[in-house]
């Protein structure tokens, strides 16, 4: 499935849309500017990699002040009017939150996408210039499921971004922000491809 724009709706619309979608489990869309987003179910491998990056995470900051949220964790950037749903994100704490509701984040530090090819144009375009507007944004993370391939933008200063690529089973991705590294044959493991 590809993620497709529809109709013009105002913010206020969309929560209240997209929270009964998900109480009704009735599928999720972001909301980029106005333009709501459908976001296309997810393949065992996307699903595998995330809960990969999720435990692996979990386990080299659960000692520090992160949270570490999947794929249902909303951000909002309210400079680029949008809500997005990242595919794991790093948070530290304590959150902050988009109103009383405390289910929607602004202080996201960490963003992971796991690459489809219905989504990836979206992730590498549009999502992505929507997350560079976050102050607490430093680190995105691009993984794709169907090759071993880790893209890691990190924020230098300003707008001047850092990419570093890895692509061998026995590379050490490192995520500069968190000061972490984490082997890419755990993140590629239980997946179908062979490393």
């Amino acid at each position: 499935m590809f993620a497709a724009r529809t109709t013009t709706v105002s913010p206020t619309q969309y929560l209240r849309e997209e929270r009964q979608r998900i109480r009704e489990k009735d599928g999720k869309y972001e909301y980029l500017d106005g333009q709501l987003v459908f976001m296309p179910g997810a393949s065992t491998s996307h699903n595998v990699i995330s809960s990969n990056i999720n435990a692996l995470l979990w386990f080299e900051l659960r000692d520090r002040d992160y949270i570490i949220c999947q794929s249902d964790q909303r951000v909002h950037n309210a400079k680029a009017k949008s809500y997005l749903y990242p595919d794991v994100v790093v948070i530290p704490k304590p959150p902050q939150y988009a109103d009383d509701l405390f289910d929607t984040v602004t202080n996201p530090e960490v963003m992971f996408e796991v690459l489809s090819e219905g989504t990836e144009a979206y992730d590498r375009g549009d999502k992505f210039l929507v997350y560079r507007q976050m102050d607490s944004f430093r680190e995105y993370v691009l993984i794709a499921q169907d090759k071993p391939l880790i893209e890691v933008f990190y924020k230098e200063s300003g707008d001047t971004w850092r990419i570093d690529t890895y692509r061998s089973a026995d590379d050490e991705v490192w995520f500069r922000s968190l000061g972490i590294r984490l082997r890419l044959r755990d993140i590629y493991a239980k997946t179908d491809l062979k490393l």
